[in-house]
């Protein structure tokens, strides 16, 4: 989103109104964990992508449109045991 964000910067900079640039989303999102940080904060990742929000009637992820389904609690310990199987030589290391 930034690379987007500069791309408009830069528009604008050259003189073109801000009004008259289209309205435009990010093509791609990316759920990234940082996964040694993850396990503390496994409350949030959950809040995110897990919980329904009672105002948005969604997640906040979905609201963002970060992801476009609900995802479950076996979904996040599928990502994290992914990551543990391909860094587990440098976890003993």
């Amino acid at each position: 989103m930034g690379k987007l964000a500069g791309q408009e910067d830069a528009k604008i900079l050259s003189g073109t109104k801000a009004g008259d640039l289209p309205i435009d989303d990010a093509p791609d999102y990316a759920i990234v964990f940082n996964l040694p940080h993850t396990f503390g904060g496994a409350v949030r990742v959950y809040d995110n992508l897990v919980r329904i929000h009672k105002t948005l009637r969604t997640t906040p992820a979905m609201a963002a449109n970060v992801t476009k389904r609900l995802w479950e609690i076996g979904d996040i310990v599928d990502v994290l045991e992914a990551w543990e199987a391909n860094n587990a030589k440098k976890i003993v290391s």
